[in-house]
């Protein structure tokens, strides 16, 4: 009753049950390896060790429901049933532990809820046009549904809560795209000036394109081309032209003393000028056109988790991944020793197996009990295998 041994599996805490129960067996018929070691830890009988089994063995069978060996899943469950008031939980309040099938519930509803929401609709477009240009199919009710399975990954319930569970944030979403789309729509013009301002004083100048360094590859007129589709990376024959007027013309050019002058009054000015442009506004640029890339998903997230809100309410379910999220609420508003309260048990010995396979959650949530028990004297046991590690 004062020992909880966890592990991760239904058939892994029945094994352990099992192996226990084995020992003790084992022990009260007198033929197990270890009886001579326990003669002389414990100073007793062969006889004496044997009846103390056997007297074990009753005990743990008639009060079989203390013989707590579960998965950390189970005693998190048994916890937050006892905390079910306080935390807003109905008292029949079901486990759902279908993952995958919720996840394709959420979706199906979120696809048939597009036909009245053009937002919706619209992220949902993006999307399948992201999965064309991608080169996959443009099919991608799928990926919705591996999108939503995200919901129940530790790493998106450590996010703040309620950014994506209300309208507002589908404002907020809206927001944030018309900004990016803004800051983007200004770099790229400013690029757009700087090419058609190269050009115009190409064209004054008298100077042809494949007359620069590169002839006929146009190798500097090309760069300015890039520009105007967001391309502005300089090569090295560009690194150098930024500085030497002479890097703009061929030694064998009939126009070398007009390119170098051009090179001189406008073009480096001009290359220098975009240079500092660049680096002034690059990364706002690329961080604003990589989330707008992805912006979509922001939005169905948005969308998915209040599906998934609505089915847990109407089911009144919570899913078993949301269970050491409750857990870590309940130990932040209340301590470890209320807990214990509350389960009925205090427990004065801990023993967490494959712990290589502990979520943080799940960490944060034992921590506490933990350290209670060690601030007085318990054994408590870890047992990990870092190469099993996922």
């Amino acid at each position: 009753q004062r020992i909880l041994a966890v592990t991760f599996t239904n058939r892994a805490a029945e094994e352990m049950k099992e192996r226990v129960l084995e020992f003790l067996i084992e022990i009260k018929n007198g033929d197990h390896e270890l009886i001579p070691v326990l003669q002389q830890e414990l100073n007793r009988s062969a006889d004496q060790i044997q009846l103390a089994a056997k007297d074990t063995l009753t005990h743990l069978l008639h009060h079989y429901s203390y013989f707590n060996i579960t998965t950390i899943d189970t005693f998190f469950h048994r916890v937050i049933r006892a905390f079910s008031r306080e935390i807003g939980l109905q008292g029949s309040f079901g486990i759902e532990l279908d993952a995958d099938k919720v996840a394709e519930y959420i979706t199906a509803h979120v696809f048939e809820g597009a036909e009245d929401d053009k937002q919706l609709r619209d992220w949902l477009v993006d999307f399948s046009m992201s999965k064309v240009l991608d080169g996959t199919s443009y099919e991608f009710k799928d990926d919705v549904s591996e999108l939503a399975k995200q919901l129940f990954q530790e790493e998106f319930k450590r996010l703040p809560k309620g950014q994506f569970e209300d309208e507002e944030s589908r404002k907020h979403i809206k927001t944030l795209k018309a900004e990016l789309m803004k800051k983007k729509a200004v770099f790229e013009k400013a690029l757009k000036s700087f090419s058609d301002e190269f050009f115009e004083l190409v064209r004054v100048s008298g100077i042809g394109l494949d007359e620069f360094t590169g002839g006929s590859r146009q190798t500097i007129p090309n760069y300015f081309k890039r520009l105007t589709e967001g391309t502005f990376d300089l090569n090295k024959t560009l690194a150098k032209a930024s500085e030497d007027p002479e890097a703009w013309s061929t030694k064998s050019s009939t126009k070398r003393d007009l390119i170098i002058k051009f090179a001189d009054q406008y073009g480096i000015p001009l290359l220098q000028k975009i240079i500092r442009y660049i680096q002034e506004n690059e990364t706002d640029y690329l961080t604003a056109k990589a989330i707008l890339k992805h912006l979509f998903t922001v939005g169905l997230i948005s969308n998915l988790t209040e599906q998934l809100q609505a089915y847990k309410s109407e089911e009144e379910v919570i899913m078993i991944s949301d269970l050491p999220d409750f857990l870590s609420r309940i130990i932040d508003d209340s301590g470890s020793p209320f807990i214990y309260e509350k389960v009925g048990t205090r427990y004065a010995h801990f023993l967490i197996d494959e712990f290589q396979d502990t979520s943080q959650f799940q960490w944060n949530n034992f921590k506490p009990l933990l350290e209670e028990r060690l601030a007085k004297d318990n054994e408590n046991e870890i047992m990990g295998h870092a190469k099993q590690s996922i």
